[in-house]
């Protein structure tokens, strides 16, 4: 938050750019405090293949959670089938 006034409020946006918006218009909205956040969730989309091994599908999930719990500060939430594409099995 840059200023705050009797009718507007003044905000500096993640890309920088001052948003100027008006106090009727905040108190309806919803602010995200990118500064506290504690955790960032990031999702990946991975696509193999239909040639690929059934028996290496099957270890997808787990090749996945072993690279992602081999680095320190991260935490591996969930890995599975999410569709079946023209070209590719995603994971």
């Amino acid at each position: 938050m840059e200023q705050i006034g009797i009718k507007t409020t003044r905000l500096r946006s993640l890309d920088g750019e001052q948003l100027v918006m008006s106090n009727t218009d905040l108190t309806k909205s919803t602010i995200r405090n990118y500064k506290r956040l504690e955790k960032r969730r990031a999702v990946f989309n991975l696509q193999v293949v239909y040639a690929t091994d059934k028996e290496l599908l099957r270890e997808i999930p787990a090749i996945v959670r072993e690279i992602v719990t081999s680095h320190e500060l991260t935490t591996f939430d969930r890995a599975h089938l999410s569709a079946l594409s023209a070209s590719s099995i995603n994971f």
